[in-house]
C-alpha cells in the first residue's frame, strides 16, 4: 500500500511539473512572438500629429513643381521674393554711394519715431560699434584715439561740421563709410543703424542746448 500511495504521489508531482513547464513554454512563445513584431531600430516611433509631419507643403530644398508654360517651370520649391520686398520691420533706402546721393542725403528724414526706447538701444549700440573712435560723448576722442595708434581725428559731433551733419548724412555715412571709416551696414540693420543716428542726434543737440 505504501509503495502504491507513493507512486501515486509521484506520478501527480510529476503532471504539476510538466503542466507548469507547459505554462513556461507557452509564455515564452508569447513574449517571442511579440518582441519580433516590435518596430526596427530605425523606426522614430508613433506619430501622434501626422499633419506636422506630413506637411501639404514643399519642404525647403526638395524638389517643387514643374507646370510648362507657367512661372512654376524650373522644379524648385523655394520662390524668390517679390522684386522690392524687404524683411519685416526693415526700412529701404534709394541712395548709392555716391558723391550725388551723399549730397542728397541731407534731405533724407527718418523713418522711425524717437522715443526714449529708441534713444537707449541707439546709446548701447554706439558704444559698442561708434564709441571706440567718435569717443563716449561724440567728441571724437575715442580709445583708438586716445592710445594713438589711429592718426586722422574721427568727426566730432558736440563742435564744428558734425554737430551740424542732418540726420539723413549721419545714416549715409553710417550706411556707406566716410573717409577712413568703413561702412557698417553688413553690423547693423536698417532699423538699428537708425536708432543710432537718433542718438548721434540726442549728442548734437545737447551741445547745442537744446
Amino acid at each position: 500500500m505504501v509503495q502504491v500511495q507513493w507512486s501515486v504521489k509521484h506520478w501527480m508531482m510529476y503532471n504539476k511539473f510538466m503542466n507548469m513547464n507547459k505554462v513556461l513554454i507557452l509564455f515564452s512563445l508569447i513574449v517571442l512572438i511579440m518582441l519580433s513584431c516590435g518596430r526596427g531600430p530605425e523606426d522614430t516611433g508613433r506619430t501622434f500629429v501626422p499633419d506636422m509631419q506630413y506637411s501639404s507643403a514643399y519642404e525647403p530644398y526638395a524638389p517643387g513643381p514643374n507646370v510648362e508654360g507657367s512661372s512654376l517651370n524650373d522644379g524648385l520649391s523655394a520662390r524668390e521674393p517679390v522684386k522690392g520686398t524687404i524683411p519685416r520691420g526693415h526700412f529701404t533706402y534709394h541712395l548709392k554711394d555716391t558723391d550725388e546721393d551723399r549730397e542728397r542725403s541731407k534731405e533724407v528724414i527718418s523713418p522711425i519715431e524717437r522715443s526714449d526706447k529708441n534713444l537707449s538701444k541707439g546709446k548701447e549700440l554706439y558704444n559698442v560699434y561708434c564709441g571706440v573712435c567718435h569717443g563716449e560723448k561724440g567728441d571724437g576722442n575715442g580709445v583708438i584715439v586716445a592710445n594713438g595708434k589711429y592718426k586722422p581725428v574721427p568727426t566730432s559731433y558736440i563742435e564744428g561740421r558734425g554737430m551740424e551733419l542732418t540726420e539723413g548724412e549721419i545714416y549715409h555715412a553710417i550706411t556707406y563709410g566716410k573717409n577712413m571709416m568703413g561702412h557698417y551696414k553688413a553690423q547693423l540693420d536698417s532699423r538699428e543703424r537708425w536708432v543710432v543716428t537718433q542718438y548721434v542726434q540726442s549728442i548734437q543737440k545737447k551741445a547745442k542746448g537744446e
